[in-house]
């Protein structure tokens, strides 16, 4: 009997869904000189709903992201699919909110999810191939490994097992992954751990050249989609509760609570 894969967005498929995604974009800006007034006002009643929507489905991606390393769902490449799909629509609906109006902080929102994008792309076609490669070749690398690296990652795992002796007895030290969970109900326990993984990578992964993005390319993932939500918030309480420092003396055209 064969077993049941996890659907997952193959390269193909994510390529379809890019390219739509990129075309939709080129064509919009391309005829956006034919279009109504409207269209060339991100604070317009139709610009603004596209940005309400843009940034409800960004967020929904962060959180089918946080689902993703729960035990909620025992289908993590399903919730995985959803961040990248939501992530993709939410890009699109936002940078047409936009109308192409590159200037003051709205610009540095749409650079810092243009490189979240791009560097999620990388990630996908790239790096996961790396990766790939690394984990293939483990064990060959296990029987060329010098012997005081392999005495260091045996003792590695050796407290890994004792901690989860502790904290997770039913689980196995080869397959075990922390998720929130533990980082919230047992920070400590999730420290020691993620700190011991880190130290057994190092030892599996120093014999292999890495980029700078190949090695820091998550990190780098994370700090844009939080400097991204946080200047996202910041520009919705600005335009909704501060909207005439925003139109600095112009017509507040776009709906908003106080001035």
């Amino acid at each position: 009997m064969k077993n049941k894969k996890s659907l997952s967005i193959h390269d193909r498929l994510l390529t379809y869904l890019i390219s739509i995604a990129s075309l939709s974009l080129f064509g919009y800006f391309s005829f956006l000189h034919l279009l109504p007034s409207m269209w060339h006002m991100p604070g317009s009643p139709v610009l603004y709903i596209f940005g309400v929507i843009g940034s409800l489905f960004l967020s929904f991606s962060i959180v089918f992201l946080f689902l993703k390393r729960t035990n909620v769902s025992k289908k993590p490449v399903f919730w995985f699919n959803c961040h990248v799909v939501t992530a993709v629509i939410g890009s699109v609906l936002v940078t047409i909110h936009s109308s192409g109006h590159l200037r003051y902080a709205p610009a540095l929102l749409l650079l810092a999810l243009l490189a979240l994008t791009l560097l999620g792309i990388f990630a996908r076609f790239y790096v996961s191939k790396n990766n790939q490669k690394i984990f293939s070749s483990k064990i060959r690398f296990f029987h060329t490994i010098e012997p005081d690296d392999k005495a260091k990652i045996e003792s590695i795992i050796t407290k890994k097992e004792k901690l989860l002796l502790s904290f997770e007895p039913d689980s196995n030290e080869g397959t075990f992954s922390l998720n929130l969970k533990h980082w919230f109900c047992h920070p400590i326990f999730a420290i020691r751990f993620y700190n011991l993984v880190r130290q057994e990578n190092f030892y599996i992964r120093k014999r292999f050249e890495h980029s700078f993005f190949i090695r820091f390319w998550r990190s780098i993932h994370i700090s844009l989609s939080i400097i991204f939500f946080l200047g996202l918030i910041a520009h919705i309480i600005v335009v909704t509760f501060f909207a005439s420092y925003v139109s600095d003396g112009s017509d507040i055209y776009w709906w908003h609570i106080s001035k």
